[in-house]
């Protein structure tokens, strides 16, 4: 495990270098998609360490929708996990590939749609949905397509932006611009491409409100079991009785599912 880990690292960056020196692309777009990729096996990680209280996933089948560069591919093994994944842009895909082949790993990666998944009923453990959500034009056919794979007792981890948080508003994480993740994407997408040009292309649907979406995951039969407005919850739950009561008494509960910045979900099928 520790040579895979060596050589997924040593991939990865290799590819951030790669990738700050694209031409194609803005220098805005290339130091964030650099960064990204440098720091990308140590975040899956992390995300992979919030599932650890709720499920072992030592010989788990684990899907992640949307692979990107591949460097959930490597945690997951890494995790112990079994990984498949599934990726919609074909230079994305090939460079999973490629990290595949570098690392040794075998693992199986699908090319096509997350909102229609290529794969069988009940077919995965766990499913991860990682800095993809704001991308997929369907909120409800993605997370429907993704209660299909998994078994009932199965987990759907999701991570993303929070569209009402104020931070958006004064600088967007994918173009660096204010007030754009708050822009129907029509607008949001002339805005960025064509008055500002800070990118050539625009990927970007919408991002979720987050106690909405924990209402989709619940109509999809997902039971949310863990994030980080629970962490809040909990927090001012803990203090004592002579602090933060006004926090208590005034301030309501959606505030602190939407004023997070990023949100991440860990939601059980039922």
């Amino acid at each position: 495990m520790q040579i895979l880990k060596e050589k997924a690292t040593e991939y990865l960056s290799d590819l951030a270098k790669g990738i700050a020196n694209d031409q194609d692309e803005t220098p805005s777009r290339r130091k964030a998609s650099s960064e990204y990729a440098g720091k990308a096996l140590d975040r899956y990680m992390e995300h992979l360490h919030r599932l650890q209280p709720h499920l072992s996933l030592d010989g788990m089948v684990v899907l992640d929708a949307g692979t990107g560069m591949g460097a959930s591919m490597a945690a997951i093994r890494l995790s112990g996990a079994r990984p498949v994944g599934v990726e919609f842009n074909e230079n994305l895909s090939k460079k999973t590939a490629k990290l595949q082949t570098y690392c040794g790993m075998e693992v199986t990666v699908a090319r096509a749609d997350i909102q229609r998944l290529p794969f069988a009923d009940h077919s995965c453990d766990v499913a991860l949905l990682i800095d993809v959500i704001e991308h997929v034009p369907s909120h409800h056919e993605t997370i429907s397509s993704l209660a299909r794979v998994v078994r009932p007792g199965g987990l759907l981890y999701v991570y993303g932006p929070n569209r009402l948080s104020p931070s958006w508003f004064r600088c967007d994480p994918h173009f660096q611009m204010s007030g754009v993740s708050w822009m129907p994407r029509w607008l949001g997408k002339w805005y960025v491409t064509r008055l500002r040009k800070g990118a050539r292309n625009y990927s970007v649907y919408q991002f979720p409100i987050m106690t909405r979406f924990l209402g989709l995951l619940n109509r999809n039969g997902f039971e949310c079991i863990d994030g980080n407005h629970l962490e809040r919850r909990r927090e001012i739950e803990a203090a004592p009785r002579d602090q933060l009561s006004w926090r208590r008494k005034y301030v309501p509960e959606w505030f602190y599912a939407n004023a997070n910045a990023m949100f991440w979900v860990v939601a059980r099928k039922q």
